[in-house]
């Protein structure tokens, strides 16, 4: 769907080849993506979206799965001005570059967004949530094994805004630095990191 409508309750499944571009689960411009899930089990990507709104709407519920396939840059939800929400990534197997649960550009915020990494290799940072002027609110990442190892995870992280409750929980695994939350120009508080039988450079709340 594409303008102002609202883009909701599809899916995409991925088994196997190659996709020379980027994959959605639900995009559009001016409306809201929600509840869309992207599944992949095998094959190449370069992008993958859950849910984009590229210019006015949220991106809120949506879903991508990845095991045993390989990506780049992974968004269970992106906006590209508004908020995404309660947008999760899950990864099991595969390789993929970075990964967010949810990213606002422009104002919005990024609020109760999930990535985890149960298994795979990523080959840069992992986001709970991720806001360019908004605040990034309550977003988690959880990891219970694999690699992130030379890579840095963030519970939610502001450029212009604050950072505010995010969770990082770490069971297993090798990561470089945590942060519970980042706000590089605002305001980063009451974030907690949870770390148990895990290797970790570095640890900021």
């Amino acid at each position: 769907g594409k303008n102002g409508s609202i883009v909701n309750d599809n899916t995409v499944t991925i088994t196997g080849g190659t996709l020379n571009g980027d994959a959605f689960g639900g995009e559009t411009l001016d409306g809201d993506a929600e509840h869309n899930i992207v599944t992949l089990t095998g094959g190449t990507t370069e992008k993958i979206y859950g849910g984009h709104s590229s210019r006015a709407g949220k991106a809120t519920h949506n879903i991508v799965k990845l095991s045993g396939a390989s990506a780049l840059d992974v968004y269970g939800g992106y906006a590209k001005s508004n908020d995404t929400e309660h947008n999760t990534v899950e990864i099991s197997s595969g390789t993929a570059r970075s990964v967010y649960g949810g990213e606002s550009d422009g104002t919005g915020k990024a609020k109760g967004n999930i990535a985890t990494l149960t298994g795979g290799t990523l080959n840069s940072d992992i986001y709970g949530g991720v806001a360019a002027s908004g605040d990034a609110v309550k977003n988690t990442v959880n990891i219970t094994g694999d690699s992130a190892a030379g890579h840095d995870v963030y519970g939610g992280f502001s450029t212009n805004g604050n950072a505010t409750g995010n969770i990082v929980n770490i069971t297993g695994g090798s990561v470089r630095d945590v942060k519970g939350g980042r706000a590089a120009n605002g305001n980063a508080t009451d974030n907690a990191i949870n770390i148990a039988n895990a290797t970790v450079n570095s640890i900021t709340g």
